[in-house]
């Protein structure tokens, strides 16, 4: 399995080291030759292409016609979302965005680009399980056939404006753990007494197949 991955900062050099290990041949592309001679010797498995992810040559050099997976880490958001619609229309099947400012989520969306990381809301979501005691990505992958992570939007998904997150039936149901709210651009933990919105994301842990109804 072939997987690209652009961007040779703190996440893309992580992600490319961990998908080394598990036996994947990567190919990281960065612009920045001092990145690139970091990346020769922190991930040595990989092969490091230096040059713009955003030049169909660049992507061509790097196997994008046979790559399994693409993944777009750069901390430009602009440049992840070019370089995730090239990769696109070369036909790979698997294409994962990082993605910072919320503006540019719709934009991937209308370009049909769904799978989306939001480094501060994975952040989040980490600090929030690490707080209750319990490892989230851990549990996760340990329990990965049975768990999943969803959200839920109050007024869309569900309706519970101006209710208490501990009066709604999320509580009442033992398939569902919120671990996080999200409002506008501000981070909450799911206390009972926090008062719901129009508009927020609550992320919650769900048994996978389990579709819930809470109108």
């Amino acid at each position: 399995m072939h997987v690209i991955i652009v961007g040779g900062g703190g996440i893309g050099a992580a992600t490319a080291a961990r998908l080394s290990m598990e036996g994947w041949k990567i190919t990281i592309i960065d612009k920045n030759p001092k990145v690139c001679e970091r990346l020769i010797r922190q991930v040595p498995k990989a092969e490091v292409q230096c040059g713009e992810a955003t030049n169909p040559h660049t992507l061509e050099d790097a196997g994008i016609r046979d790559a399994d997976a693409f993944i777009a880490t750069t901390g430009e958001d602009d440049t992840n979302v070019m370089a995730a619609i090239l990769a696109k229309t070369y036909g790979v099947r698997k294409i994962i965005v990082r993605i910072k400012d919320s503006t540019f989520m719709e934009t991937c969306r209308m370009v049909g680009l769904s799978l989306i990381v939001n480094p501060a809301e994975s952040t989040a979501i980490q600090i929030d399980s690490l707080l209750k005691g319990i490892g989230l990505i851990e549990v996760v992958g340990l329990t990965r056939k049975d768990l999943e992570v969803t959200q839920m939007v109050v007024g869309e998904d569900f309706k519970a404006e101006n209710k208490l997150l501990g009066e709604t039936k999320i509580y009442e149901n033992k398939n569902l753990h919120p671990i996080l709210i999200i409002r506008n651009d501000d981070v909450e933990l799911p206390k009972k007494d926090f008062k719901l919105k129009r508009g927020d994301r609550i992320l919650l842990l769900r048994k996978k197949g389990f579709f819930e109804t809470l109108i």
